[in-house]
């Protein structure tokens, strides 16, 4: 009788319902574990936004005037250079290629690209 019972309750643990039922069981804690983490981060990035938004208005203000700045939306004033880049004046002669003797637009980013590195802060 014991064999028979304990064959049965293995048979009955063993079936798909109940097995189906376990599996989905455990997902679901594995869920409300992962939840509950992600919970967890938002508080955190939410502490993280409020610290932000409580710095001090000078520096706030110092801050924008910066990013406008780089963004290029603030104008900006001081010592400066100013660069005239033109056409070659050459008379061509017959036979050469007139676009050795135009300006292109690799030629201004080369001058651009040479400001940067010799260390412009603005150019216009």
């Amino acid at each position: 009788m014991i064999s028979i019972q304990y064959r049965f309750s293995r048979e009955v643990n063993e079936s798909p319902p109940i097995a189906r039922v376990q599996t989905l069981n455990n997902e679901i804690k594995e869920k409300r574990e992962a939840r509950n983490q992600l919970e967890k981060r938002v508080v955190e990035l939410r502490e993280r936004l409020d610290q932000k938004a409580n710095v001090q208005p000078d520096n706030f203000a110092a801050e924008m005037e910066t990013s406008r700045i780089i963004a290029g939306i603030q104008a900006v004033s001081g010592p400066g250079v100013e660069v005239t880049l033109n056409d070659s004046n050459v008379v061509l002669q017959p036979g050469q290629d007139p676009n050795l003797y135009v300006l292109h637009d690799e030629d201004v980013l080369r001058v651009l690209n040479e400001l940067k590195a010799a260390g412009a802060e603005a150019i216009a």
